[in-house]
């Protein structure tokens, strides 16, 4: 489901896979929670692509890691937004809580 796809000085990129459901929402929080620790510093950087569907539980994960890294000065970047992520983001209206970039190279800057 999480992977740790590429290191740079100020940014962590991380690729999220698969249905994350209300099921799989505590485990993708649990492991941000856990690279957010070890890689101190560091703003992380979630690539969304191969995110096939995402519940609102899921989304609350990412709005607690964002407030914690938030109060570590850091932040949680969005890029490769799937439509159906996008969709969610909109409906909920939390598309302006999050950097949002359209690739991974833009989102790494």
């Amino acid at each position: 489901m999480i992977e740790i796809l590429k290191k740079e000085k100020e940014n962590l990129l991380i690729g999220v896979a698969g249905h994350i459901d209300v099921y799989l929402a505590t485990e993708l929080e649990l492991s941000l929670a856990q690279i957010q620790k070890e890689h101190k510093k560091k703003n992380l950087v979630l690539n969304l692509s191969k995110v096939k569907y995402m519940s609102s539980s899921a989304l609350g994960a990412l709005v607690t890691v964002h407030r914690s890294l938030e109060r570590e000065e850091r932040k949680l970047i969005l890029c490769c937004l799937p439509p159906s992520v996008t969709k969610l983001l909109q409906i909920t209206e939390l598309m302006n809580l999050f950097p949002i970039f359209e690739g991974e190279e833009e989102a790494m800057r």
